[in-house]
């Protein structure tokens, strides 16, 4: 069984979240996060819309998830939208170039929401609204990173590779959320997987983050 690498230092700051009952075979199922029960993702239709501009076509599929974290009486609920762009250039006789970009986005509530995506999003950049006054950020990178906001704090998402053993995977095996410096929380998406959230958060921020982490775990990549 295959552990996301973790930096020294991050378990003396951090408060770790365990998962269990996460199935392999079924990744959309649910499981317990700590002290959290996830319900299952719901998932919703899939669509797919293609456009041609002479040698250039564009195929854009999305779709969405739900899930729930819950305990005693807290419910958390975490809405995604997950979307692959793919373009390809025609350039005759049977040669042509492409790329593909994919991406989700998850909101818990009004005032939480990650952007992560494999495209360079300074083009475009990323609007959000927090009580009544609109920001626009600039996601740096290539591969799958982007933006956590929670209420007016903003954090960088980088994707995680590495696991024990000096294994460089080709696919995610964790997610890192940080603030300048330091490290506001990680997640393992590997099956099982855990959580790791700084033990200085605020009962706010924590909820926020976890319920938006969790989403990363239903996240298919592919």
């Amino acid at each position: 069984m295959m552990h996301l690498a973790v930096p020294q230092g991050i378990a003396n700051k951090t408060e770790l979240l365990a998962v269990k009952d996460r199935s392999p075979f079924m990744p959309d199922s649910g499981f317990s996060l700590g002290e959290y029960t996830v319900s299952g993702a719901q998932r919703g239709w899939t669509t797919s819309t293609t456009e041609e501009v002479g040698p250039i076509s564009s195929r854009v599929s999305s779709g969405s998830y739900t899930y729930t974290l819950a305990k005693g009486n807290q419910l958390f609920t975490g809405k995604c939208t997950t979307g692959l762009i793919d373009k390809h250039v025609d350039l005759g006789d049977g040669w042509e170039i492409g790329n593909n970009q994919n991406g989700v986005s998850c909101s818990c509530g009004d005032q939480a929401r990650l952007v992560l995506s494999t495209a360079a999003l300074d083009s475009t950049g990323v609007s959000y609204e927090a009580n009544g006054k609109q920001a626009t950020v600039q996601p740096a990178g290539v591969t799958y990173n982007g933006r956590l906001f929670i209420g007016e704090k903003q954090f960088d998402l980088i994707t995680l590779h590495e696991v024990d053993g000096g294994i460089h995977l080709p696919e995610p095996a964790g997610y890192r959320v940080t603030s300048g410096q330091d490290v506001g929380a990680m997640v393992e998406v590997l099956t099982p997987g855990r959580m790791w959230l700084d033990k200085g958060l605020s009962h706010q921020t924590a909820d926020s983050m976890r319920c938006l982490l969790t989403g990363l775990m239903f996240f298919r990549s592919e």
